[in-house]
């Protein structure tokens, strides 16, 4: 939650406000702005994005940089291969239908569903959140790159 206030909303608010001032501002919702929109937000936004979320979560639980960066090379990878499921479709929507004030809002909405996975991929072994989502029953076969809770590091 921390993470999206200070971070990932203003984030959002000020890309989408570049992308509308330069992705073909005279017809922004015509289907080839949408297409460079969605396509920078792939491999632009999202890799930055998700750098920073792993950033952020391995210095606010206090990890060493080492266990930080194996971290990110483990999972950032497998994480935005599974994020091109859900988010590529979400932003066309969001590029098309919902107006520019609107987007962060949009984008926020679509991430409650989005931030159980992330959680699942992000969260540390040893760490309170995977603690808890390992005793919470369903959830210890989300695997994408996670280690089981008897591996060692």
């Amino acid at each position: 939650m921390l993470y999206g206030f200070l971070i990932h909303a203003p984030g959002c608010h000020y890309f989408y406000q570049l992308l509308d001032r330069t992705v073909m501002p005279d017809e922004p919702t015509g289907a080839p702005a949408i297409l460079v929109k969605v396509f920078l937000d792939r491999v632009v936004f999202t890799p930055l994005n998700m750098l920073a979320l792993f950033l952020f979560t391995g210095l606010l639980e206090g990890l060493p940089w080492q266990r930080i960066l194996s971290t990110i090379w483990r999972r950032m990878l497998p994480l935005w291969l599974l994020s091109n499921v859900l988010w590529p479709a979400a932003h066309v929507i969001n590029f098309r239908y919902v107006p520019s004030e609107q987007r962060v809002l949009f984008v926020n909405l679509v991430s409650l569903l989005w931030n159980v996975v992330t959680c699942q991929v992000v969260g540390q072994e040893g760490t309170v959140h995977h603690k808890v989502a390992y005793g919470l029953k369903g959830l210890s076969h989300f695997h994408l790159g996670h280690r089981s809770p008897t591996e060692t590091v």
